[in-house]
């Protein structure tokens, strides 16, 4: 007799200087489980793969060499809570922006605050995704320094679904990446190409089934999450050890 396991998972992020990473907090399974939808396969239209978002995406990075126990920047548009040394935030779109910013942030009891003067003179920073690098200049006296390097000069957002467990699926799909591979099959630890998308999101729904009537489904309410900044991504379906064997996603950005 088959079996439908239902999972709602939420994925939350921490993102390192090196690469993005998104960690999943597993769900349980639910007591009165959703029939399976089976959407036919169909191929990402052309004109859709060939659009790409463009713009600036902005991150700060703790270079301070201590714990930052809150920071807000640019133009105290975005904040965060906590940064570990070494660690920066999400990307984040701008509108605009330029090589330096405004800051604040605390060092413990410390804070300290870059407050540009004026831009004048500056340009503006061209599409692309940066970090901006917060040091310190003089502890003392409190002063700081936050200066933009660039990334990476990517505007494409490319995704791909990954199977990471020990079985072949005989149906798949990612709601953010519509399987159109061989029908939805995908071999065991195998990925799909990765395919060009105008967005996507760091939470979806998701399905893949075992065999001929074990199937793994979860739902996902259309556009809560994050969207995804450009680069490439992967959407990795596992299977989690425990009493009901649910199954999770993973969305992990992988090297440019």
């Amino acid at each position: 007799m088959g079996v439908i396991r239902v999972t709602a998972v939420v994925v939350l992020l921490v993102v390192g200087c090196d690469k993005g990473k998104v960690e999943p907090a597993q769900g349980s399974a639910q007591p009165t489980p959703a029939p399976l939808p089976i959407p036919d396969p169909a191929p990402l239209p052309v004109d859709a793969m060939s659009i790409a978002p463009s713009g600036v995406w902005v991150r700060a990075c703790n270079d301070t060499g201590k714990r930052m126990d809150a920071i807000e920047w640019h133009d105290a548009m975005y904040k965060a809570t906590f940064l570990n040394k070494g660690e920066c935030t999400l990307y984040e779109q701008a509108s605009h922006s330029y090589s330096y910013t405004y800051a604040k942030f605390n060092l413990g009891k410390d804070e300290f605050i870059i407050q540009p003067i004026d831009y004048m003179g500056e340009t503006q920073l061209t599409p692309g995704l940066y970090s901006f690098h917060v040091t310190i200049v003089d502890y003392g006296h409190r002063q700081a320094d936050i200066r933009a390097k660039l990334d990476s000069t990517t505007t494409k957002v490319e995704v791909r679904e990954c199977n990471d467990t020990s079985f072949d699926f005989t149906l798949s799909s990612v709601d953010q990446l519509r399987t159109s591979v061989d029908g939805g099959k995908l071999k065991a630890h195998a990925c799909t190409p990765y395919y060009d998308v105008p967005n996507a999101r760091m939470t979806s729904g998701w399905q893949f089934r075992i065999g001929t009537d074990d199937n793994f489904y979860s739902g996902t309410t259309d556009g809560i999450g994050r969207n995804l900044n450009p680069g490439k991504w992967s959407y990795r379906l596992s299977i989690v050890d425990g009493r009901d064997h649910d199954g999770r996603i993973i969305v992990k950005q992988d090297p440019w």
